[in-house]
C-alpha cells in the first residue's frame, strides 16, 4: 500500500485548498473548475466570451410570399465558432421592389410578383458583416384575364392572332393557365393557340372572339371587338 506524500512547504491555509498529493484535480463543465481537497471543494466559475465577428446569418434562408404578405426574419451575429455575439445592433434591408422591412426584420412584401433580397448588417468595431436570405414573391389568386388585341380589323378570310394573359389583382401574370378560346361562327373561327381566321361576312362584330382561362372555382373571361 502506497501511503500519500505529505506536502510540508506550502502554508496551512493553501494546503486546505489544494489537499495533498494524492488528492485529485477534477474537472467539471466547460465553464467550471473544482479544485477538490481532502476537507474542502472550491468552485471557480469561468466565462468564455464570442470571439470577434466573423458572419451574419438570417433566418429562415428563403421565403415564399404573396403580395402584401407579412413576415419576420431573424438574425444572428456569430464569431468564427458560431458563438452568438449579442448586443450588436443590426441593420435591415430589402432589395428595391420587395417591399418594406423594419428594424425589428418584419417584412410587409410587395405587390409586385418576382424573386428579391433581404439582408442584415451587424458591425462590431471596423468590422462590418451581412447575411442575406432571399424571397420569392408570387402572383395572388385570379383577378381578370388581358386579351390582346383587344380590338383588330381583319380582312375577310385573313389571320390574327390573340393572345390571353391571366393576371391577380396586381396585374401580376400567373404562369400555368390554359386559356380557352372560342370565337362566333359568323364572324370566323379561332384555335385553342388563339389564331383567328375570319370569315367571309364582313361587318363589326363585338365580342366575335372570347376567351375564359379558369383557376380552381374562379372562371374570368375576356372579349375582343
Amino acid at each position: 500500500k502506497t501511503s500519500p506524500i505529505p506536502i510540508t512547504t506550502r502554508p496551512a491555509r493553501l494546503d486546505r485548498l489544494i489537499g495533498s498529493a494524492a488528492s485529485p484535480i477534477t474537472h467539471g463543465s466547460a465553464n467550471t473548475i473544482d479544485v477538490s481537497g481532502r476537507r474542502s471543494v472550491e468552485t471557480i466559475a469561468i466565462t468564455v466570451a464570442p470571439g470577434p465577428l466573423h458572419k451574419v446569418t438570417i433566418a429562415p434562408t428563403e421565403k415564399t410570399l404573396t403580395p402584401g404578405e407579412p413576415h419576420t426574419f431573424t438574425a444572428t451575429a456569430l464569431d468564427q465558432f458560431d458563438n452568438e455575439i449579442k448586443g450588436l445592433a443590426l441593420g435591415w434591408s430589402v432589395s428595391p421592389g420587395g417591399g418594406n422591412i423594419n428594424p425589428d426584420g418584419s417584412l410587409t412584401a410587395s405587390t409586385k410578383a418576382g424573386a428579391y433580397e433581404v439582408r442584415a448588417e451587424a458591425a462590431e468595431g471596423p468590422t462590418q458583416q451581412a447575411g442575406t436570405a432571399a424571397i420569392v414573391i408570387t402572383p395572388g389568386p385570379l383577378d381578370r384575364v388581358k386579351l390582346e388585341p383587344g380590338s383588330a380589323t381583319v380582312e375577310v378570310t385573313k389571320e390574327q392572332k390573340f393572345a390571353a394573359t391571366a393576371l391577380d389583382r396586381f396585374d401580376n401574370p400567373i404562369p400555368g393557365l390554359i386559356p380557352f378560346f372560342r370565337s362566333d361562327s359568323q364572324v370566323g373561327r379561332v384555335d385553342s393557340d388563339g389564331k383567328f381566321t375570319a370569315g367571309t361576312n364582313a361587318g363589326v362584330h363585338a365580342g366575335g372572339v372570347a376567351v375564359a382561362i379558369i383557376q380552381g372555382a374562379v372562371t374570368k373571361t375576356a372579349s375582343a371587338k
